[in-house]
């Protein structure tokens, strides 16, 4: 006999905290176009996805505003990442 178990959660998965350019200097910069030098990050250690097709496309499934309110969105965001490490 299979019994089928079902529960809700009231939980948060991600929670997001607003940490403001003066505690957080670096990563304000980088989103201020300041160049990580001037922030002391070694350049060497720079990676530039402007050409990289497949990291672009990552980049823009990380929209935090993006619904994925049921199984069929989540399914659609995973088969994309797979399709796009395939590539």
């Amino acid at each position: 006999m299979f019994t089928t178990l079902s529960m809700h959660l009231d939980a948060n998965v991600a929670e997001a905290t607003h940490i403001p350019g003066t505690l957080n200097v670096v990563f304000d910069g980088l989103s201020r176009n300041v160049h990580p030098s001037e922030l002391g990050l070694d350049v060497s250690k720079e990676f530039n996805a402007a050409n990289d097709a497949s990291m672009l496309s990552f980049l823009r499934l990380c929209d935090p505003d993006d619904p994925l309110d049921d199984i069929t969105a989540h399914t659609n965001l995973l088969h994309t990442c797979t399709s796009l490490l395939a590539t």
